[in-house]
């Protein structure tokens, strides 16, 4: 039985590396808990986010905060590359 179901769609303008955006959320969310089932993926300019739990509501609520967290790190880390940023070894 699902306690809850949170569907979070990101819109971007043509030429965003949408793609590399869901596949570095990917990563975390395989590391979710048995509880919780994340899917992110994207198709043309858009990053869809599935999320839903049988957990508490605290945890899914903290699910959806990490995510959107983790969005902007990927967000931020693909605009650095972008720029020739980042750190220089």
């Amino acid at each position: 039985m699902v306690l809850a179901k949170a569907y979070i769609q990101c819109n971007y303008k043509p030429g965003a590396k949408v793609n590399a955006i869901a596949a570095a959320l990917e990563v975390d969310n395989k590391a979710a808990p048995p509880t919780i089932k994340v899917k992110s993926y994207s198709e043309k300019n858009i990053l869809y986010n599935e999320i839903e739990t049988i957990d508490k509501l605290e945890t899914f609520l903290s699910t959806i905060d990490d995510l959107l967290f983790s969005i902007l790190i990927a967000e931020s880390s693909l605009s650095l590359e972008d720029e020739g940023g980042g750190t220089k070894v």
